[in-house]
């Protein structure tokens, strides 16, 4: 994640093949692969390493979320509101993942769903105290 965030991908790239070689059946190096091949604009690796992160743990935090962005880049917005929704059970707490669904419902003209959401993060924002979470959204963020 450092290399990949100090704009090192190609290198990033080669250290999470390297960490797939030494431990072939953790899903987290795929799924971290995957996150800097999306990064990369290489859709269809991206798409082949988070898919094996998922095969090898269903309930790796993140893989949902990263496939649902790659998925709405590639056109396939009911796959990627899938995946988003998806990992909502397993990191609830996630701001993002609650924009970028939030995002990809009000494109979809899914009001309703929308509502919900807001709800769901006006009662996230009375219990942290913070308007960190809703003026964020507010102001575009998501996918």
């Amino acid at each position: 994640d450092v290399l990949a965030a100090m704009d090192q991908k190609d290198r990033a790239v080669l250290e999470y093949r390297r960490l797939i070689q030494l431990w072939p059946r953790d899903p987290r190096p795929q799924g971290k692969l995957g996150s800097v091949l999306l990064a990369m604009d290489r859709l269809d690796e991206a798409e082949k390493m988070l898919r094996t992160a998922l095969d090898l743990g269903p309930k790796t935090p993140g893989v949902h979320q990263t496939l649902g962005v790659l998925f709405w880049r590639k056109g396939d917005r009911a796959s990627a509101i899938t995946h988003l929704e998806r990992e909502t059970d397993l990191a609830p707490g996630d701001r993002s993942l609650w924009a970028n669904l939030k995002a990809m419902y009000e494109a979809e003209g899914r009001a309703e769903d929308v509502r919900r959401i807001e709800e769901r993060l006006a009662i996230q924002h009375e219990v942290s105290g913070t308007g960190t979470m809703i003026r964020s959204m507010d102001q575009g963020g998501g996918v």
